[in-house]
């Protein structure tokens, strides 16, 4: 659930007005992969939708880990930089 409600938060926070989880079921190839250990990352997958603009302050904000690029900004919600930490941790 924290997942869920990270992405949601960031849609929100980029404006976004459309939200959507979708459950990929499929698996591909995966005979030209750097190694074997990368295989459960040809599906099943959880992917995330909004119809938000990803920015260049959006990039730079995800490269600070645990700094928070929003943090200044008190209409957002993910102002606290945890949001994107939880995506890599998964």
């Amino acid at each position: 659930h924290t997942l869920i409600k990270e992405m949601l938060q960031n849609a929100d926070d980029a404006q976004a007005t459309t939200f959507k989880v979708i459950l990929d079921k499929r698996t591909h190839k995966t005979e030209k992969i750097m190694g074997k250990m990368m295989v459960p990352l040809f599906g099943p997958a959880l992917l995330f939708y909004n119809d938000s603009t990803f920015s260049e302050a959006d990039l730079e904000g995800i490269q600070m880990l645990g700094q928070g690029s929003k943090q200044t900004d008190k209409q957002k919600i993910g102002k606290f930089g945890l949001g994107v930490n939880v995506i890599y941790h998964i």
